[in-house]
């Protein structure tokens, strides 16, 4: 993540917690958590805020400095090769095609 944009979010995670962690993490639990510490005790909400701010969230899947985070997928994979066709066994006739 940029320098200026996590200095922003620091800055604006100390006026108003809730709207810095959704700058950085969006709207989930994270952000339902800074609503309550913030409503219950300010002080707390602030931490909670600077601390999201500044917690690495390259391994959480969360926004990078490119815009919201893609669900990981699998690595590709080889195509599968067709199928060969069933071989009929002795003594029983062949399937019509």
């Amino acid at each position: 993540m940029g320098a200026p944009r996590r200095c922003c979010a620091i800055i604006i995670s100390v006026f108003l917690p809730p709207l810095g962690v959704f700058l950085m993490r969006g709207c989930g639990k994270d952000l339902c958590i800074n609503i309550l510490l913030t409503a219950l005790v300010f002080i707390p909400g602030m931490i909670h805020a600077i601390y999201i701010s500044l917690a690495d969230t390259k391994h959480h899947g969360h926004r990078g400095t490119d815009g919201p985070a893609l669900p990981v997928t699998a690595a590709p994979t080889a195509p599968v090769a067709a199928a060969a066709p069933a071989q009929v066994p002795a003594g029983y006739p062949a399937a019509a095609q």
